[in-house]
């Protein structure tokens, strides 16, 4: 299954917008937001589960002989809040996919580091 870099970054606002300090999310939460119902619980949990193995965000899960998973998320991580920030203004995001679009795959530290330097460009750093 491929990692839909759209939907990191959709979950990723959406979380930051309705996690607070002491909340957790867990599946019925999940299920309530606007990138699960955009992309599918498939895709959305995808995200999800490797969100949690590259330290973007404070969770776990838990997999089922049903065939299914359970989720509890905490927060979103220090990178997780860095990669964020790098991809969350829409020209930047816009200008980040139309720069990897040549290729066939792009790690997320690829897609962060390119919205870094575009960042940097737009405030004038070299």
């Amino acid at each position: 299954m491929k990692l839909d870099h759209d939907c990191v970054r959709s979950l990723l606002l959406e979380l930051e917008e309705k996690l607070s300090l002491n909340s957790i999310f867990n599946n019925s939460h999940i299920r309530e937001l606007k990138t699960y119902e955009e992309f599918g619980e498939e895709q959305t949990f995808y995200t999800i589960l490797k969100l949690i193995e590259a330290d973007f965000i404070k969770g776990s899960s838990q997999y089922y002989f049903d065939e299914s998973y359970e989720f509890v998320i905490s927060s979103i991580s220090y990178s997780g809040h860095e990669f964020l920030n790098n991809i969350r203004d829409s020209k930047i995001w816009s200008k980040t996919k139309s720069s990897v679009s040549t290729l066939s795959g792009v790690s997320l530290s690829i897609i962060g580091s390119v919205a870094a330097d575009l960042v940097k460009k737009s405030v004038g750093l070299p």
